[in-house]
């Protein structure tokens, strides 16, 4: 693994450990609330390692990942639960696809 892909998969690594712990700790009723606030605890580490690395293009990959985390805590939410289960699946899978040929394209590009 190069360094570059190294440090992205550190950064987004822990960027998906603050939005998990934030979400987790987060006392909002509303999952919008709690989706907010993990995204934007993600934001923050994402913003970090890129001023640590004076490296902007770490936002990147943000775009691509972020949607597919968010799509999966929505789906695992028991609110949810009355949705017909094959529309779950069939959103979540193309959300993931997209999410997961989007995330390869950039690699193979950027990295």
């Amino acid at each position: 693994m190069t360094r570059a892909r190294l440090v992205v998969a550190l950064t987004y690594a822990l960027a998906l450990l603050a939005a998990c712990a934030v979400g987790h700790e987060s006392n909002a009723q509303a999952p919008l609330i709690v989706a907010l606030e993990a995204a934007l605890a993600a934001t923050v580490v994402v913003f970090c390692f890129s001023l640590a690395f004076r490296n902007s293009s770490l936002f990147d990959a943000y775009w691509s990942l972020a949607p597919m985390a968010i799509a999966i805590y929505w789906a695992q939410r028991p609110e949810i639960v009355g949705v017909n289960p094959v529309r779950l699946a069939l959103v979540l899978a193309l959300v993931l696809f997209w999410g997961i040929r989007l995330t390869w394209n950039w690699t193979r590009r950027c990295l």
